[in-house]
């Protein structure tokens, strides 16, 4: 993967790590692809609702509404993603195309969803 992370959206929209991360979209995500030397990329999809970014954890991470908090409250410029539900039909469009992108895996990690 050539970026360190991708994101992609609802509408079908995609923004990398060359776009400024003040300037991306809050709604929408639908899933998540970030750098990883040992696996190539993680990926992270919208099993919870919102996706936090937080460089001193290692970048992105997916958490529910207590982690938020946490993340507003503990991070010195917090950024704070939505997810939105969708069709599966239109999630596994976007889902496929966040794979092609991000390229093959060399290895899953426990924490991560394993593919549709």
């Amino acid at each position: 993967m050539d970026k360190d992370w991708v994101i992609f959206y609802d509408d079908g929209s995609i923004y990398d790590s060359d776009t400024d991360l003040r300037d991306i979209p809050r709604l929408g995500v639908q899933v998540v692809c970030q750098k990883n030397e040992q696996t190539n990329y993680d990926l992270f999809r919208t099993d919870g609702d919102y996706f936090v970014y937080d460089e001193n954890r290692g970048g992105w991470r997916i958490t529910d509404m207590f982690g938020v908090w946490d993340h507003l409250n503990t991070v010195r410029y917090p950024l704070v993603l939505f997810g939105r539900n969708m069709g599966d039909d239109e999630f596994c469009a976007i889902y496929k195309r966040a794979k092609e992108i991000c390229g093959n895996k060399a290895a899953w990690q426990r924490r991560e969803r394993r593919p549709l």
